[in-house]
């Protein structure tokens, strides 16, 4: 499922951001956060800015392990780009 996310990308203090805006979709699992991953790369942000509006509130209950599985999916796929672009 693709989720159009409104977004914006600039630098600061050096680093590339990539700003999620306040309406669109609201992250609810870790597949949510693949397009997020992907406009990060699509800009080449090292940063990606998630208004809080734009998080499930399940996010924030911890014993779901909503916020767990999204930390988990971005974290994962940091360190699958950073070994790939080691071997190229």
């Amino acid at each position: 499922m693709f989720i159009k996310m409104a977004e914006k990308s600039y630098e600061l203090h050096g680093v590339r951001v990539l700003e999620c805006g306040t309406e669109g979709a609201r992250l609810r699992s870790d597949r949510d956060v693949i397009p997020l991953i992907e406009a990060a790369w699509e800009h080449r942000a090292k940063l990606i800015a998630i208004p809080i509006e734009r998080l499930e509130e399940d996010f924030f209950r911890l014993k779901t392990g909503v916020a767990d599985a999204i930390i988990q999916t971005l974290v994962w796929f940091v360190e699958e780009l950073g070994q790939r672009l080691k071997r190229t």
